[in-house]
């Protein structure tokens, strides 16, 4: 099985799509994790000078692109390709791209869905999210590694 070594705990669930799983991982939370300020709204810029008016954030929404590993050895649920009925790793990848697909980026185009991001500490942060789409970054014959891209109009998970 070909994963990337990584640290990270906790996970993000996207319309109950479990974004940590043996198919697929998300490598990085980390820039989830920290409460942001939201865009959009007035922050105080330090050494502003009284009667001055705070700075305003340009942007509605936070974007972020988040680095995710996806193989072809498993299945969602940790059953193996060959296992699964599948005739290689190759077509195994194939089967978790297009679930994928069907269950992240097709429904989500355009609108608003619903996400949680789990904490290494165990709690819970939510958030209404768009998926803007997932690159594929590099492929080999069982395994890519992908960006998924995703805005959230608050700004954050809260």
């Amino acid at each position: 099985m070909k994963m990337l070594a990584t640290k990270q705990t906790g996970r993000l669930t996207i319309n109950s799509v479990l974004m940590h799983c043996p198919a697929w991982t998300m490598v990085d939370l980390t820039e989830l994790w920290f409460l942001q300020l939201v865009k959009g709204s007035d922050i105080n810029v330090p050494g502003l000078a009284a009667g001055q008016r705070a700075y305003k954030r340009k942007m509605d929404a936070a974007r972020h692109s988040l680095p995710m590993y996806i193989v072809g050895d498993f299945n969602k649920d940790g059953v193996s390709w060959y296992s699964s009925g599948y005739s290689s790793e190759m077509e195994g990848l194939e089967v978790n791209l297009g679930y994928l697909e069907t269950n992240v980026l097709d429904p989500t185009i355009g609108t608003t869905i619903a996400a949680s991001l789990e904490l290494p500490s165990g709690t819970i942060r939510t958030a209404a999210i768009h998926v803007e789409g997932l690159k594929i970054d590099d492929r080999t014959q069982d395994a890519v590694s992908a960006t998924l891209e995703i805005s959230i109009p608050a700004g954050r998970f809260a």
